[in-house]
């Protein structure tokens, strides 16, 4: 148990619970939040327990919850460094200082669950709850996670970051652009340093290719969206938030260039799906000349945003997705956790004869390949389950879960 320091009250199991990397409201988290109680105690003798506010950076993985992935864990420990009562929010931003460390350059998530609301770079807000002066932690504790995987810096090879992590108020983070947030909204600012291998081309010497290949995922994302011949509101909606957010990085003249070509891309894509004209084939292709592995996850994204946008899991559309995933020479494990963090965010029903196309079964397979991948599923989703917290997301492992039951009991 924490030991929890405050002025009049004893704040007492700080919770703060990142729940996988697969939890449906984001690989890292929609929020973190602190239970507290009130209980009067000696301060004069509880100060001489705490320290001082700090952060720290441990690199880890996450085997244990069956999702494999490599990460930094940002941990805190001290006093809050607030002279108010606040509730707080600890906001995580990275700047690339590999080429001027006088010069920092914001770097940008390739997936939505780790951006700032308004623009593509990466950010983790993980809300507290209310705080109160005095109120502390005396022993380290994991308010965030930095994912190399869905990172992208300016330029590839080994990149030198910046982790700022600040405590603000739950109202200042509607102020964080880009990276930036002012100083006055700030009650702690605090700086540690990772170095990862950019393996993809950065987004500076990538521009050109990038906006390419933002086109052609807008293109997908329609492929994906018209898949039962219609485009529905909230598809439509999924892939407009998705452009205006692309852009934001910018010059104000680049975004209205950008715009022009987005929406002319989904117009053509639509005109070429209703008379059956479009070729899946030709724009994978173009992708796979030009495309990373950033840009090719950030299309996939997309075209699985666009599947969620109804809350249901349709199997035309998973059809779609397993197709085109396989058709852009994605690593196929690192391909199935962006499978899972989506498919986390549905209520997860399923329509008819949509089991096979939620669990990735290819209907190539044979009886003993199918078996071996629901061995596979069943461990993936059963150690996940173990590790979730009582919600929706608890709830959407079980019924994967009983899928999964409900299939190899076809194969018996």
């Amino acid at each position: 148990m924490l030991e929890i320091i405050g002025v009049i009250a004893l704040l007492i199991g700080i919770r703060i619970v990142f729940v996988l990397f697969f939890k449906g409201v984001g690989v890292a988290a929609e929020g973190v939040k602190s239970a507290v109680t009130g209980k009067e105690f000696d301060l004069d003798k509880a100060l001489g327990r705490i320290p001082e506010f700090s952060t720290r950076i441990i690199e880890k993985n996450t085997e244990e919850d069956g999702s494999g992935l490599n990460y930094y864990s940002i941990e805190i420990k001290g006093v809050f460094p607030i002279g108010r009562s606040i509730d707080g929010v600890f906001v995580t931003s990275l700047f690339d200082i590999t080429d001027d460390r006088n010069e920092p350059k914001v770097v940008l998530s390739v997936i939505e669950k780790f951006q700032e609301p308004a623009t593509t770079a990466y950010s983790i807000a993980n809300a507290t709850g209310q705080l109160e002066p005095g109120y502390g932690l005396t022993s380290w504790v994991e308010m965030g996670r930095v994912l190399p995987l869905f990172v992208q810096t300016p330029f590839a090879g080994k990149r030198i970051l910046n982790v700022v992590t600040r405590l603000t108020d739950v109202n200042g983070i509607e102020h964080l652009e880009l990276g930036f947030l002012p100083s006055d909204l700030c009650y702690a600012v605090e700086i540690n340093e990772i170095e990862i291998d950019q393996l993809a081309k950065g987004y500076t010497e990538a521009a050109k290719d990038k906006q390419e290949c933002m086109r052609i995922s807008v293109m997908l994302g329609m492929v994906v969206a018209m898949s039962d011949g219609t485009l529905d509101d909230p598809e439509g909606e999924v892939l407009k938030k998705w452009m205006a957010k692309v852009i934001t990085p910018y010059s104000d003249a680049k975004r209205k260039e950008l715009k022009e070509t987005l929406n002319s891309a989904m117009k053509e894509a639509f005109a070429q799906i209703q008379e059956q004209s479009l070729s899946k084939s030709d724009l994978i292709d173009a992708f796979n000349k030009i495309g990373d592995n950033a840009s090719k996850f950030e299309a996939m994204e997309l075209c699985y945003d666009v599947m969620a946008a109804d809350g249901v899991a349709d199997p035309e559309e998973i059809k779609v997705l397993h197709r085109i995933g396989d058709a852009l020479d994605l690593d196929i494990a690192e391909l199935e956790k962006l499978r899972d963090l989506k498919m986390m965010g549905l209520s997860s029903q399923v329509e008819d004869g949509g089991a096979a196309s939620l669990l990735g079964i290819d209907p190539e397979w044979d009886d003993g390949q199918v078996k071996k991948h629901l061995r596979s599923e069943f461990s993936k989703w059963n150690a996940r389950l173990n590790n979730l917290q009582p919600g929706p997301d608890k709830e959407h492992a079980q019924k994967m879960l009983d899928t999964i039951g409900e299939m190899r009991s076809k194969y018996d």
